[in-house]
């Protein structure tokens, strides 16, 4: 009896020492899972893509699109291109109305959008900006045979070509009472057509594609380029919340970018490298431009 028991105690220790060991090695498999699934979560959310909405309302050169209506690039692409590589992400353009671009980066919808400024969106804060990475002005263009425009009253009277959306503070009063006549459009492609078709005397467009269309020879007639009064706007591109807490050193990039003189590269590529000068409203023939002075950014 003393030797069965004995027998019966070993054979339980034995066996006790077995699931011991099991539960133990268990323990130990599911704690390191545990601990590598923690930083492949984190690599997996920084290899989403990053999502970024362009519209052809924009124009060129911040967007380029083929003659299939299909985005190819512009200085949007450039810009967002290099950021992705620098935070090893592969970016996905989407087209979308600029109308949708703002809601769509508050409810995460889409990642990003440059073109953008604190300044045109209400309550800005809501989002997360870039620092600036060029400027922007407005200049009315007319037949090369238009006088010049100096202020407001050279319009009056005038059909002038705008963009669906767009507001133009310094002229929005006149257009509210009728002494400007606003005539929208898609696109500054929509409005440079109508000119030459003689459906609008004058339009509104930004500096930069009159000088991409001059420099590339896509305008069919000579046009007069007048600065319009009013100081040159800083641009941006636009995050939404949820991407800079997914990648939170996204702003060196973008920092980096314009300290070293890439942005201002793309954009004389696009425009042979000429400015069109801050008027304050004075008539500027800008046929002969010439380049601006070296260091010059705006």
């Amino acid at each position: 009896m003393p030797a069965a028991s004995r027998g019966y105690d070993g054979r339980g220790a034995t066996h006790g020492r077995f699931h011991d060991g099991v539960r133990m090695h268990g323990c130990l498999f599911l704690w390191l899972g545990l601990l590598l699934a923690i930083p492949a979560s984190a690599r997996a959310s920084a290899q989403l893509p990053l999502r970024v909405a362009v519209s052809q309302a924009n124009g060129e050169p911040f967007v380029l699109y083929d003659s299939d209506g299909r985005f190819r690039g512009g200085i949007a692409k450039d810009i967002i291109d290099q950021f992705a590589r620098a935070l090893a992400i592969k970016p996905q353009y989407l087209d979308l109305p600029r109308a949708r671009v703002v809601p769509e980066l508050l409810r995460g919808g889409i990642d990003a959008a440059c073109f953008l400024a604190p300044a045109w969106v209400e309550r800005p804060g809501r989002l997360q900006w870039s620092p600036s990475l060029f400027h922007i002005r407005q200049v009315i263009v007319s037949p090369a045979s238009a006088s010049p425009v100096r202020r407001a009253d050279d319009l009056f009277g005038k059909r002038v070509g705008t963009l669906l959306n767009y507001t133009y503070p310094e002229l929005q009063p006149f257009f509210a009472d009728g002494r400007i006549q606003r005539a929208d459009a898609p696109s500054e492609a929509s409005n440079l057509a109508k000119l030459q078709r003689g459906r609008i005397e004058a339009l509104l467009a930004i500096d930069l594609t009159i000088l991409h269309q001059q420099t590339h020879g896509q305008l069919q007639q000579s046009l007069r380029i007048d600065a319009l009064w009013g100081d040159a706007n800083p641009v941006h591109c636009a995050f939404s919340q949820a991407f800079v807490t997914r990648l939170p050193g996204w702003r060196k990039p973008l920092e980096e970018m314009v300290a070293n003189g890439q942005v201002q590269t793309w954009i004389d590529r696009y425009t042979g490298g000429r400015r069109i000068p801050a008027a304050q409203g004075l008539g500027v023939d800008c046929g002969n431009c010439a380049p601006p002075p070296a260091g010059r950014t705006d």
